[in-house]
Parts: structure tokens; C-alpha cells; sequence
């Protein structure tokens, strides 16, 4: 029997009632969840340990999060300095450059250990219907939940989660709904490989959710189109995700929340652009594929009227069209 640590971390930010502000911001809200092997773990944070003293002069209670790059990246391309007195202080001797590079280390780290895999619960604000927050958060848990059981279906090894703390309230609803998921799942009847118990715990204590944090942030990036969140992802990431058999990251490593199939089409389309050439098999498929992304797109982002278009006349063509 092997003991598994499931780190568990989010990026973005969701809000039942989204105004085109906020969801211009916070266009997803992302939780990822990092499986490695307990026997591996004093290798990882000694690694950990070892590369942040490499970039800056920090406190035990200090913490490189993701957001720091791009608040380095603001600072530099400003021109300011960052304030001695201000929560970044321990990063006042540190680029941009040298936070890329220790988080780049840092996800390179994971290829160095013999077992580590990947879940993403991702919700696109744009398009998700208004759910309470509770229930959402709940969602994202079960999803989460339901992959890391079948990840260790086959075997008798266990698996402790640990989830960022972030406030009283929110942290009492991810324990009573682990509590309820656990005992009274719909999918899964009973949970054999998981603990009982969600462990919360403070970020900048934990090197797991430290990386979680790097992980879902990069995930982020990715959706959203930054080169080196997609460079991140790409390459230390997507190898590591968890897939089912046929190779399929969708619906096994990363999974929509809540279900929807035209937010499922376009993750397929950027996360598995070999899988869909070969499964889909015929060119009926593709263009029925095509014609759901335009329309999933067109719902997202409705095309200002253009007026109408008049076609040249000829005897057997005269008509008018709209522009859409």
C-alpha cells in the first residue's frame, strides 16, 4: 500500500451575479489538484527550499505566489520600485526574470519525481449559469474527488488531501461538503482511496499548495492566452495531467464545471488537437465540430449588426441578406 498527498489550490475568482467587468478579469475560475507519492514529498520540499533561497532572502512566513510575477512584471515595465515596508518586500532584490525562472524550476521539479499527476476543474464565468458559490466550490471538490478515486481505483494505496485555507466561512463549506461527498456521492457510492477528512492548511506552509498554486495559475495563462503561461503549461503541465486510456485529457485531467458541451468542444479543440484528429474519423464530425465552436462563440461574443448586405442582381439571384 502507497500513501498519496493530493494538494489542492485556485486561481481566478467566481461571483454569482458577474458583470462584463468582472468576467473580463476573472474570465475562469481554475482548481487544480497535484497527486504525488508521500515517500517523495521530502524530496520535493527540499528542492522547493533549496531554489527559493536562490531567489530572494525570504521569511519563513514569506510566499512566491504566481500573481508576484505579473506585480513584477507591472513594476518593471512602470518603472517603480517595490515599497521595503509593503507585503513584497522579500522580493525587492527580484526581477521578473528571476520569478519566471524559479517557478519554471520549480514545475520542473515534478518531472523528477517518479509519480506525480494533474486534475483541473475549470468554470467559464462567461457562460456559467448564476450558482451559489457555496455550490460551485462544492462542484469543483466533487469533480476533483471522483478523479483522484478512479486515479487509485485499481490499487490499495490511500490518499490525503490538502486544500488553501482562505477564510472561516469558505473554509467550513469545503469541509461539510467534502463530509457530504464523501458519504453521500452521487457517482461514486463509496470512496475506498481517499480520506475521510479535508485537511486545510496555510499556503505558505505548504510546498504542495505552493505548486498547486503555480500549476492552476499557469492553466490559467494557457485559456487566456499568454505566451509564458502556454510555454509553462505546455511543457511541464500537459505531460503530467491525468488521461484516460485513448490518451484524452478532457473529462480525466481537466474537467468543465458545470457540465457543458460547448465549453468541453473548445478545451478538446486546445488541449487535444491529435486525440480529435484521430477519434473523430470523419469530416461530417469536424464540420459539425466547427459549426458548434462558431456558434459557442457567436453566444459568448455576438457580432455587432452590420445592416444588410445587397447581392449583385442578375435574373436568377436577387435577394437581400443579413450580415451577422
Amino acid at each position: 500500500m502507497t500513501v498519496h498527498f493530493a494538494f489542492g489550490d485556485e486561481s481566478g475568482s467566481y461571483q454569482k451575479a458577474r458583470s462584463y467587468r468582472f468576467t473580463q478579469r476573472y474570465p475562469y475560475f481554475i482548481r487544480s489538484t497535484l497527486l504525488i507519492r508521500a515517500d517523495e514529498w521530502q524530496t520535493l520540499r527540499d528542492r522547493m527550499d533549496a531554489l527559493r533561497s536562490t531567489v530572494a532572502a525570504t521569511t519563513p512566513s514569506a510566499e512566491i505566489k504566481w500573481a508576484h510575477l505579473w506585480q513584477l512584471k507591472r513594476f518593471e515595465n512602470r518603472r517603480e520600485r517595490i515599497d521595503p515596508k509593503g507585503h513584497m518586500s522579500f522580493l525587492c532584490n527580484c526581477t521578473f526574470a528571476d520569478a519566471l525562472q524559479y517557478v519554471e524550476q520549480s514545475l520542473s521539479a515534478l518531472h523528477d519525481l517518479k509519480y506525480a499527476r494533474v486534475i483541473l476543474t475549470v468554470s467559464h464565468n462567461g457562460s456559467c449559469p448564476r450558482i451559489e458559490e457555496a455550490n460551485l466550490y462544492k462542484m469543483h471538490l466533487q469533480e476533483a474527488m471522483q478523479r483522484l478515486e478512479m486515479e487509485l481505483g485499481n490499487t490499495s494505496d490511500i490518499c490525503v488531501s490538502f486544500v488553501d485555507a482562505i477564510s472561516p466561512e469558505q473554509n467550513r463549506h469545503l469541509r461539510n461538503a467534502y463530509y457530504t461527498i464523501y458519504h453521500d456521492g452521487d457517482f461514486i457510492k463509496r470512496y475506498r482511496h481517499i480520506l475521510d477528512c479535508l485537511n486545510l492548511v496555510y499556503s505558505h506552509q505548504s510546498v504542495g499548495i505552493q505548486i498547486a498554486d503555480f500549476i492552476a495559475g499557469c492553466f490559467s495563462g494557457f485559456l487566456r492566452g499568454y505566451p509564458e503561461g502556454i510555454r509553462l503549461f505546455k511543457t511541464y503541465i500537459a505531460p503530467i495531467l491525468r488521461t484516460g486510456r485513448n490518451g484524452q485529457i478532457v473529462g480525466y485531467g481537466v474537467r468543465e464545471v458545470p457540465k457543458a458541451d460547448l465549453f468541453r468542444s473548445e478545451l478538446r479543440e486546445r488541449l487535444e488537437p491529435k486525440v480529435n484528429e484521430t477519434s473523430r474519423g470523419s469530416f461530417t464530425e469536424s464540420i459539425w465540430m466547427t459549426r458548434e465552436n462558431l456558434r459557442y462563440n457567436r453566444r459568448l461574443h455576438p457580432a455587432p449588426y452590420l445592416g444588410t448586405l445587397r447581392l449583385p442582381s442578375s435574373r436568377h439571384l436577387n435577394r437581400t441578406r443579413i450580415c451577422r
